[in-house]
């Protein structure tokens, strides 16, 4: 050891710039590796069909075709590939370019929640609710989320379900209608069958329906 260390007090600067250099270029050469390595065969006919779209799409960004739905679709296809590292780049380069935009982050939302990372998948779902809140679909990716993943969340789903309904009247009836399927699945049966009785007001058009739901809450219990 008192060799080694003697050794190391008479190196020169210039020899710890080389090392220096050395490591910085393997640590990116590593880098670069991990990055560049496919899991999958770039020879196979398939994979080649599936990487001739992405240059395509790749082409239609470029021309400004489609900007942000060519590049949701590179990240499906690498997602198919079984290259995650690539579509998660993807998803991630868009949600910089378009950070406004709700796909970018519905995107990154399903990402993490198809691999397990719940929390993850709740911060990009309520971004992407955050630049596009009237989309109802992006309240129903958030409950199943919080029915089967993120479970003990109600207050705060109802809170922001309300929240949605005061701003943006229009919606109610989807939303209730959520709030309706969160609660029975849940466990919460009063609940649903409060916002299902709301709907028979609402949307009186689907009456049929709602009470069906209702006695089927019934049969349930």
């Amino acid at each position: 050891m008192d060799k080694l260390i003697n050794l190391i007090k008479t190196l020169q600067p210039k020899t710890w710039l080389i090392i220096g250099i050395i490591g910085v270029i393997v640590i990116a050469g590593v880098a670069y590796w991990s990055y560049s390595s496919v899991p999958y065969n770039t020879k196979d006919p398939e994979v080649q069909k599936q990487l001739e779209i992405i240059n395509n799409l790749r082409k239609d960004i470029k021309d400004g075709k489609n900007f942000v739905g060519s590049y949701i679709e590179i990240g499906h296809i690498y997602e198919e590939l079984g290259d995650t590292q690539r579509a998660l780049a993807t998803y991630q380069k868009l949600a910089r370019l378009r950070p406004q935009s709700s796909p970018p982050f519905i995107a990154l939302g399903q990402y993490y929640k198809d691999h397990n990372q719940p929390e993850l998948a709740e911060k990009y779902i309520l971004k992407a609710l955050n630049n596009d809140p009237s989309n109802v679909s992006i309240y129903e990716d958030l409950t199943m989320l919080y029915t089967y993943a993120l479970t003990g969340r109600e207050q705060k789903f109802e809170a922001l379900i309300l929240d949605a309904v005061n701003k943006t009247p229009s919606i109610k009836p989807n939303l209730y209608q959520i709030l309706a399927f969160y609660y029975k699945n849940t466990g919460n049966i009063d609940k649903a069958k409060s916002y299902l009785e709301q709907l028979i007001t609402l949307a009186p058009e689907r009456t049929s329906d709602w009470r069906q739901a209702i006695a089927e809450l019934g049969s349930n219990k």
